[in-house]
């Protein structure tokens, strides 16, 4: 290989490597503000935040009152 050409896969490599290591980071950040997955008051069912909206909306949804399952 050339000089050029070595410093060219050189810094296309370093370049995916920086990238990966961002998303990657991204990802992580993203899933540690998850909701928890029931509500905070301890009955079953499960909480989450709606982005849909300007202000985020939490919902939470519970299980029928009737003990039917869920559908």
């Amino acid at each position: 290989m050339t000089d050029p050409v070595l410093w060219g896969v050189v810094s296309i490599v370093v370049s995916a490597t920086i990238m990966a290591v961002g998303v990657l980071y991204a990802s992580m950040a993203a899933s540690n503000e998850a909701d928890p997955p029931v509500p905070a008051d301890g009955e079953k069912g499960f909480t989450y935040t709606c982005h849909c909206y300007r202000d985020p909306i939490r919902v939470t949804v519970r299980p029928p009152a009737d003990g039917r399952p869920w559908q």
